[in-house]
């Protein structure tokens, strides 16, 4: 997660290992795949619903919610970022590992 919310802005930013939006992602991820996988054994009938495509809907949905969670985290690291700069600090603290 670091490196692709490090790579993937048009402003090239240096890569840190351990970031607040990194540590979101993570957990939001782990969170969300862990309610969907609970939602689809108790919840959802998707086989009865769309037949064969099941697969594919889900497989669709779970793409979804994991790239809501990287966009969160992204515009968290954002966030941190700027208010760094408006603080006059060069870069945000980082987390010992």
């Amino acid at each position: 997660m670091t490196m692709l919310v490090a790579f993937a802005p048009s402003d090239h930013q240096p890569a840190r290992w351990v970031t607040f939006g990194s540590c979101v992602v993570v957990v939001a991820w782990v969170g969300t795949s862990l309610v969907f996988s609970l939602y689809l054994t108790s919840i959802a009938d998707y086989g009865s619903i769309f037949g064969a495509l099941a697969s594919v809907v889900v497989a669709l949905t779970y793409l979804y919610i994991a790239s809501a969670a990287v966009l969160v985290g992204a515009q968290l690291d954002a966030l941190v970022r700027e208010r760094v700069a408006d603080q006059g600090q060069s870069e945000p603290a980082t987390v010992a590992a």
